[in-house]
Parts: structure tokens; sequence; C-alpha cells
């Protein structure tokens, strides 16, 4: 199973920003920028992977770029919500695992909040989240009980399709996707932990960040 190989080409963004009173991004929703999440997606036709030091996809300027060590991301939850334009807003809540339970914690509550993204086996997509520190996957399982998959950090397996994800950014944020389960988006409420949940009925819920 392999990491990221290739050199991450610097994005630039090439679309026009400004800021709020509350220091929510806003974007024209013009989404012209290369990010790390398009290089995951685009790297079965033969893109560069993204490796090491990168800028953090649309949050420039706020002190978080080369915070993790090569080849490991953070994945920050952002709040998001639109009008006539893209509103995102970068939260203290970033992703980890805690024996297994998947949740958000703030920057300095512990926890392991390093990502390594990862080849799945028979697969040229980048598609399985470990975290660093527990070395477990993120892994979605359906539930007969609660009607819909669950998610915890589980080892990983890389022929499990239930730790395979996908990326659909939109403008400075991402979604991610579960490949099995078309339709379910990891979600995460503030200080809380993870479940599954319709991607499109939760729209504002299910964003995150990909901090380098």
């Amino acid at each position: 199973m392999r990491v990221f190989l290739g050199a991450l080409l610097l994005a630039a963004t090439a679309f026009g920003a400004q800021t709020t009173p509350d220091d929510a991004t806003v974007t024209v929703i013009d989404d012209t920028t290369v990010t790390v999440v398009d290089r995951l997606v685009g790297a079965p036709e033969g893109n560069d992977l993204p490796v090491g030091k990168n800028e953090t996809l649309g949050l420039k300027g706020k002190g978080l770029k080369d915070e993790f060590p090569a080849r490991q991301w953070g994945l920050q939850r952002l709040e998001v919500w639109t009008d006539q334009y893209f509103h995102s807003k970068p939260l203290d809540q970033w992703v980890t695992v805690w024996g297994g339970v998947v949740n958000l914690r703030c920057r300095n509550c512990g926890g392991g909040r390093a990502w390594e993204v990862m080849e799945s086996e028979g697969s040229s997509s980048y598609d399985m989240l470990r975290n660093v520190q527990d070395n477990l996957c993120l892994d979605a399982y359906w539930s007969n009980a609660a009607g819909k998959p669950l998610v915890h950090g589980y080892q990983c397996q890389p022929g499990n399709i239930n730790q395979r994800w996908e990326y659909s950014r939109y403008n400075s944020a991402t979604m991610i996707k579960h490949k099995y389960y078309e339709g379910w988006c990891l979600l995460i409420y503030p200080n809380g932990d993870a479940t599954m949940a319709n991607c499109g009925n939760n729209w504002n819920d299910v964003h995150f960040n990909f901090i380098a």
C-alpha cells in the first residue's frame, strides 16, 4: 500500500475573496482554485499527488500552514452557509479518534489530529483515511438498528469497502463522502461524536478543511 509519492504544486487562488466582520471567508461561487483535494481526485488520471508541505485549502493567512509532518493532514470542521455567496468559517474543531470513537476536539484538547490518506487495495484512488496516533482507519458500517451507516475508527484493512471515501470539494470546503454507502457523508457536530448523514439534507454540517 502506498502513500503520496508525487510533488505538490502549490495552488494559486484565481478568484476574489473578502472577509466579513465575523472573520468568515466569503467567496464568489466561481470555483477555479487548484487544491490538494483536486489532486487526490485527479490522481488516477495522472495528476501529481499532494505530498508534505502545502498550503491550507481556502484559509490562507490563518497561521495553519506546515502544521503537520510530511504526508499528514488535519481535518478541520468548517461552518458553511450560502446566500448569493458561499461562506465558510473555520472552527477550532478537529477530527480525532479515541478508542475507536471518532469525534471533534479543539486544538489543545488532546487526541491525534493527524491523518494520512492512503490507497486502498485494487484501487487507484487515495481513498483511505488513517489516524496516525491511533493507527485506526475511518470506517463506516451499516447498522440495522439505526437504519443507516455509522462510523468509527477500525483496524486498517486495504480490502475493506467500509473504509473507502471520496472527497467532494465545493469552493473552499470539502465533504468526506462514503464510496460504498452512496449519498452518505461524515458529519460531526462541534464537540460531538461522528455519525453519517445524508449529504444533501445536512449540507451545512458536513464540510471540512484539509490542513497541512
